[in-house]
């Protein structure tokens, strides 16, 4: 196999619009013609130093006030005097224990907790809480706990007072009731308070009493002195005539020294510099050689990309694809060089450093 490249188009020439060529003509110009001016020149002052009199002398009377001074003396206020005060007497409360119902015994039937009867007979029994009569119990404490004659709680087995409730208990006899003999402690004779004579006991009490009534009688104080020291006015306020010096003070202030004139200044031209752009040749069509299609080798074109883009003309991908994107960049850059556009000519080529062959 052998490879050999080979004309697909052959060379060739179109016309190619080349555009006028302008350049930059520094020229100076009379910008502001010469003139004269008037130029209003101030009048210069100066600083001039002068007493003069401020206030005139005078003479003014001045009233000199008379001298005092404070003198402290303690008087009385309110006599001393006598009154009479209410003593109240003094009371105390005596708490007694009175007997208000004589102690009683009374006979009770029922059941005893343990099962055995306690007797025939209707009337009230000292119960627990499941209804059976209390062994000993004779009354109920203020917490509802059963005691006996003494007074005492009945316990249970657990050791803690056993509850307990006054209950009445039906008369007549059951079959099988068993009967049980109670000892009991009753009061033989019920207590009493009888009157004791009691030999009252004497003792000595040394008390102050009062022998004369309180009197109020006139003493006659005799009057305290002491040696007061205060200063008294000796001499009388008066007024005399002083004689004020007047005062001076130093004053500045401007005074005219030159009076305002006017002169006439010549001021020169000024000038300043314009670029203008100006047009030194026509636009003209002119031929000039063009990249080909056989030439314009994915390589070369990669190579125009490049150069292109390392002077910002284009912004693309480097594909080696001669597109819309890289005639554009071409065109600009054949602007800006002052070349001739409409295609990828030779001298373009050049000015970019690119060698195709």
């Amino acid at each position: 196999t052998v490879t050999t490249r080979v004309i697909d188009t052959p060379a060739s020439v179109r016309r190619v619009a080349v555009p006028g060529k302008t350049a930059t003509v520094t020229t100076r110009v009379v910008d502001a013609p010469a003139s004269a001016r008037s130029v209003a020149v101030p009048g210069k002052t100066a600083t001039v130093t002068t007493r003069v009199i401020d206030t005139p002398a005078s003479v003014r009377r001045i009233a000199v006030p008379g001298k005092t001074a404070t003198i402290s003396t303690r008087v009385t206020a309110e006599p001393a005097s006598v009154r009479r005060v209410a003593v109240p007497g003094k009371t105390a409360t005596v708490t007694t224990r009175e007997l208000a119902t004589p102690a009683t015994v009374r006979r009770i039937a029922g059941v005893y907790s343990d099962g055995s009867g306690a007797g025939a007979g209707g009337g009230t029994a000292i119960v627990d809480a499941s209804g059976n009569v209390i062994r000993g119990a004779v009354g109920v404490n203020a917490n509802g706990q059963a005691v006996d004659g003494s007074g005492n709680i009945i316990r249970g087995a657990d050791g803690a007072g056993i509850a307990a409730r006054v209950a009445s208990i039906g008369g007549g006899s059951a079959g099988g009731v068993r009967t049980a003999t109670i000892q009991t402690r009753v009061i033989d004779a019920p207590a009493s308070v009888r009157r004791v004579a009691v030999p009252g006991k004497t003792a000595t009490i040394t008390t102050r009493v009062q022998d004369q009534a309180p009197t109020v009688r006139r003493v006659a104080i005799p009057g305290k002195t002491q040696t007061v020291t205060r200063r008294v006015i000796a001499n009388a306020a008066t007024v005399r005539r002083v004689a004020v010096p007047g005062k001076t003070a130093t004053i500045q202030r401007r005074v005219l020294a030159t009076p305002a004139s006017v002169r006439r200044i010549a001021t020169d031209a000024t000038f300043k510099t314009i670029n203008r752009r100006e047009k030194v040749s026509d636009e003209q069509l002119q031929w000039r050689e063009i990249l080909c299609e056989t030439n314009a080798s994915p390589e070369v074109i990669r190579r125009l990309q490049q150069a292109l883009r390392e002077r910002g003309y284009y912004q693309g991908s480097i594909d080696g694809a001669y597109n819309a994107s890289t005639t554009a960049a071409v065109t600009r850059y054949q602007r800006s060089a002052g070349e001739g556009t409409g295609g990828l000519t030779m001298d373009t080529l050049k000015s970019l450093g690119i060698a195709f062959r």
